[in-house]
């Protein structure tokens, strides 16, 4: 069912009486339990997922591996993304290659392989040490500490899945999408989450607004999963979020910063 323009009567999303009665949201909550399957297990990051691989590649054949397959060698941007990038390997071993290694012309700089910023280090005591000059990538250890390597050994890996913009849709239609594939709007909860979304969403062919997981509804903005509202990103001074009368539904720009909009309009967006 897709809501009547202005309405929040929106059956088919299965919120509970709760809501009315308390404002909160106890709604549908993505299941982000560790996935096995054959030679991997995947778990949530900020935006996107952590994928490891049990299988033994070099560094740079891992590398070619992620891009085939997934997006990107993994990266760590912060404590958050390295929790999550452990829970990853589940009962498996931890060691594995990461995206970090040596700058081709300085070897005292250290960059992902998707040319991100490096933001966070986890190095273990003495680490790197560049043992007979030639540990030029980085590996985790199994206590989960960080080690520079010889990036011809093998061993396993972690790449990352970062979500595909999807097609034009509305609001309520792009929500139900997401949810019929076991994935959900993604709720932004930090700068680092917010960040990541804005750069998937920046190619032409991209509307300039895309739905995000927010919504309003008993006079305050929820996310839909039932995420807590920690972080915001309105325009300075904006007013028109404060108390909608129409555009009940949250977007996020290329520009970054957050709109409310009418749920029938028909954007891009993103589903994880």
């Amino acid at each position: 069912m897709v809501a009547e323009p202005g309405s929040d009567h929106l059956d088919w999303l299965a919120v509970p009486a709760n809501v009315a009665q308390t404002g909160g949201l106890a709604g549908r909550k993505k299941d982000v339990n560790m996935i096995c399957v054959t030679e991997e297990t995947a778990i949530e990051m900020d935006v996107g997922e952590y994928i490891y691989i049990s299988i033994h590649k070099t560094w740079a054949d891992a590398r070619a591996y992620c891009r085939q397959y997934y997006t990107e060698y993994s990266f760590v941007s912060s404590q958050s993304d390295h929790d999550s990038l452990l829970k990853a390997a589940g009962k498996n071993p931890l060691s594995g290659w990461i995206g970090l290694h040596r700058h081709a012309d300085n070897s005292n700089i250290w960059m992902w392989s998707g040319g991100e910023n490096v933001t966070y280090l986890n190095w273990d005591k003495g680490q790197p040490d560049n043992r007979d000059g030639v540990e030029n990538a980085a590996q985790i250890w199994g206590n989960g500490k960080w080690n520079d390597c010889d990036e011809y050994s093998t061993m396993p890996f972690y790449c990352i899945s970062v979500p595909n913009v999807e097609g034009k849709m509305s609001w309520e239609e792009a929500l139900e999408h997401c949810r019929g594939t076991d994935r959900d709007l993604p709720s932004l909860l930090s700068e680092i989450q917010h960040l990541d979304a804005q750069e998937v969403i920046q190619l032409e062919d991209i509307t300039d607004l895309v739905w995000i997981g927010l919504r309003f509804l008993n006079d305050r903005w929820l996310w839909m999963n039932g995420d807590s509202l920690v972080y915001e990103a309105w325009a300075q001074g904006d007013q028109d979020h404060l108390c909608p009368t129409q555009k009940r539904c949250g977007a996020l720009s290329k520009t970054g910063l957050w709109k409310n909009w009418d749920c029938q309009d028909v954007l891009n967006f993103l589903c994880i």
